[in-house]
């Protein structure tokens, strides 16, 4: 064995790191649980597991905080209620039956929710289909 560290194993890193994020949770540190889910996500190294647990756990943590915060919407209590393709539909219903800035606002806004989700997840996949057909 020589001087040299070796790296640390990115499973227990990884594990440290989620841990460490639901502690922050935890302590209603919703800034502190998504940037420690960030470095998950982030993290090159990750598996492709680690990382879908990670941006599926920083969605309720922007969502948790937006509602801490008083700036939760109803799109953002239905999603933290669990109904998903509900919000989904809400906002591409919007599109279908607005125009103008009203709109682009619920484009803009659906397109922010897909961000928070991994895009090969089959409801955003369905939902960005569906939302293409609304603009078109």
């Amino acid at each position: 064995a020589g001087d040299e560290e070796s790296p640390a194993d990115p499973r227990f890193t990884e594990a440290a790191e989620a841990a460490e994020a639901a502690e922050a949770l935890d302590r209603e540190d919703y800034v502190g649980a998504v940037a420690l889910y960030d470095a998950v996500i982030d993290d090159v190294g990750a598996p492709a597991e680690a990382v879908s647990e990670a941006k599926a756990a920083r969605a309720t943590a922007v969502l948790l905080g937006r509602s801490a915060d008083g700036s939760a919407d109803d799109i953002d209590r239905m999603l933290l209620e669990g109904r998903r393709r509900e919000a989904f539909d809400v906002l591409i219903d919007r599109m279908r039956t607005s125009a103008g800035d009203e709109k682009d606002a619920a484009r803009t806004r659906l397109l922010g929710l897909f961000s928070l989700y991994d895009p090969a997840d089959p409801e955003v996949i369905d939902a960005r289909t569906r939302m293409a057909s609304a603009l078109f």
